[in-house]
């Protein structure tokens, strides 16, 4: 047994798991529990044993998740001093309109079969809880109609549920938060599934008498709840764990500040344009990277600057995400940590990421395009797919000073557009994406005024136009500090000229460059200077 005072929630959220082990039992005793703020906590039972409070029995609220030891999730309450789940006090009934009631906790179970009809134009109920393991439900609000929860109320769906749907797609109906009050309200969206779906297609408002809604998403990592409707509440959105999917570039209201916290992520989909600030932290709702902003599907973009408080993931998985600026030299990304992009599609970034010594990481298969004066320090890693610069500071220039480009395995760099790319030290050690060229010319004619040090097997290719190896002074190329020999290959259909010497520095062969052979008889081998192979 373990002996805690009093719990108090309060800003992000918190975490209490008990773990009794292999054939014992745990209990562990706490004091009271509070809550201030928009603060979320989740508690996790202990498989055999008990989590206790002094807490007066009742519901804790939509803020508090209960997993109990044999794993079933839903919001918390405590029966006969004990932390347990609750899903609800009030069943639906069959064919009957749901009446209004802000004191009502609806539970949508086994028990009943159809779609829920709130019976008014404005109608009122605490929470409600899909509990149902069988059959997919829907509450139905008509066009026009608001269906409004407690001061603190929620939706959730319970760890074994199927999916849950809130008003129809299509259909201008409303959900909001305050109660029978015409105060401010929070509106919990919790998600205890992995497998099932949490949809809310009414938009969601404010209280009546404008009290701003604050939406906040807590539930499963790895659960999805998705927005589609044109929402107009002014209170912010916080992300505390699982995805949240947004469908309509409104889905988010009209004001308020958009927090993804640690272990949460925050999707788009369908071709739309969020303009908003966004706060980002952590990888995502799993080890995967999913990503704290990911795209899902279609081009979608954000216009407003990311602001990371922590390193962060950034992940496209399919169409494009687009990082808008004004300018190259807006900021599109500030925050002095890492960022990693990784997927297998497309991100273009077209302002300034400003994250000072932060390093800057590209993984997966996609591409990720950079257009910004980017004015940060750290190493940029490509360990996948494809970066392309479009602009001279692209890979980062502090006034001067510059960190280091090193391109491993798999991963390319690609210049187009006719840059100069500023003296960034490179390290290639890499035969490029797809073996396009660890260095790769795209289009135009550009030149890389940086040393580059190669420390594998490369690859260096023109595609088109004249890719240019120009250093202020000394080499060209050399090879790593090291007594294994380099091979280093030219190719591809465009030109290449190394305007410096290719060197070793004081151990192993010099890089061995060898032409690829010429891509079609029509067309001469590309030109390069330095030592013959």
């Amino acid at each position: 047994m373990q002996r805690f005072g009093n719990v108090s929630v309060t800003g992000l959220r918190g975490d209490i798991q008990v773990n009794s082990g292999a054939g014992g039992s745990m209990t562990l005793q706490l004091g009271t529990i509070t809550r201030t703020g928009a603060g979320m906590i989740s508690f996790t039972g202990p498989a055999q044993g008990s989590i206790t409070t002094t807490t007066a029995d009742g519901f804790l609220g939509p803020w508090a998740t209960y997993k109990s030891g044999s794993g079933y999730a839903t919001w918390a309450q405590v029966s006969s001093g004990v932390l347990t789940g609750f899903t609800g006090s009030t069943a639906h009934s069959t064919g009957v309109a749901q009446a209004s009631d802000v004191a009502t906790h609806l539970t949508i179970g086994g028990t009943s079969t159809g779609v829920v009809t709130p019976e008014a134009a404005v109608s009122y109920l605490a929470t409600v809880s899909m509990t149902d393991t069988v059959r997919n439900r829907a509450v139905a609000i008509a066009s026009g109609n608001t269906l409004r929860l407690a001061a603190v109320g929620g939706v959730q769906i319970a760890s074994d549920a199927r999916n849950l749907t809130i008003g129809e797609l299509g259909v201008g109906s409303f959900l909001s938060a305050g109660g029978s009050s015409a105060g401010t309200g929070q509106l919990y969206l919790t998600n205890n599934s992995t497998t099932s779906l949490l949809t809310i297609h009414s938009g969601i408002t404010n209280n009546a008498g404008g009290g701003a809604v604050n939406v906040l998403i807590n539930g499963a990592s790895g659960s999805t709840t998705v927005l589609t409707g044109t929402s107009s509440y002014t209170g912010g959105t916080t992300i505390s764990s699982g995805a949240l999917e947004i469908r309509n570039a409104a889905a988010l209201g009209t004001a308020g500040l958009i927090t993804v916290q640690d272990g949460a992520s925050l999707r788009l989909s369908g071709g739309i344009t969020l303009n908003r600030a966004v706060t980002l932290s952590g990888i995502g709702t799993s080890v995967a990277v999913e990503g704290a902003l990911r795209n899902v599907s279609g081009d979608n973009t954000v216009s407003s600057v990311l602001t990371i408080l922590t390193p962060v993931s950034i992940v496209s998985d399919a169409g494009t995400l687009r990082l808008l600026a004004a300018t190259p030299a807006t900021n599109a990304i500030t925050g002095t940590f890492a960022v990693t992009f990784g997927g297998r599609s497309n991100i273009i970034v077209d302002g300034r990421m400003n994250i000072g010594t932060g390093i800057m990481t590209k993984t997966g298969n996609g591409t990720l395009v950079l257009n910004g004066d980017n004015n940060f320090t750290g190493t940029v890693t490509i360990n996948g797919g494809v970066v392309r610069v479009g602009h001279a500071n692209a890979l980062g220039n502090n006034a001067g000073t510059f960190s280091l480009t090193d391109i491993n395995t798999g991963g390319t760099l690609e210049l187009t557009g006719g840059l100069t790319l500023s003296a960034e030290p490179i390290s290639l050690g890499s035969t490029g994406f797809n073996n396009s060229g660890g260095i790769r010319n795209g289009s135009g004619d550009n030149t890389l005024t940086g040393l580059i040090t190669v420390d594998n097997t490369s690859r260096i290719e023109s595609q088109s136009g004249t890719l240019t190896l120009d250093v202020a002074s000394g080499n060209a190329i050399i090879k790593d500090n090291s007594s294994s020999n380099r091979a280093l290959t030219f190719g591809g259909a465009g030109d290449i000229v190394v305007q410096d010497a290719i060197a070793r520095q004081n151990t192993g062969a010099s890089p061995s460059p060898r032409r690829a052979p010429a891509p079609s008889p029509s067309r001469p081998p590309a030109p390069m200077t330095g030592p013959p192979p």
